[in-house]
C-alpha cells in the first residue's frame, strides 16, 4: 500500500515547500510516496513534478452536493 497526502494545486498548499526539492523533503520526512492531488488552480511556481503525484482526486461537485442537501 501506498502512502499518500492530499494536496491542491492551490497557491496556499503549493507556498509552504516554496519549491519542488522543498516538497520532496516533505516527503521524505513524513515517509510518504507521494501526493494524491486535486486541481484547484494552477501551478504557477512549478513546485509539482508528474513524479510527485501518484493519484488524481476528481472534484465531483454535483455528485455530492445532490447528496448533501437531500
Amino acid at each position: 500500500m501506498k502512502k499518500l497526502t492530499n494536496m491542491t494545486t492551490h497557491s496556499f498548499d503549493l507556498e509552504h515547500f516554496g519549491n519542488n526539492a522543498g516538497l520532496k523533503e516533505f516527503l521524505r520526512r513524513h515517509s510518504l510516496d507521494g501526493l494524491e492531488l486535486m486541481e484547484i488552480g494552477e501551478d504557477e511556481k512549478q513546485i509539482l513534478q508528474k513524479e510527485d503525484v501518484v493519484g488524481f482526486h476528481r472534484l465531483h461537485y454535483p455528485c455530492w452536493h445532490c447528496f448533501w442537501i437531500s
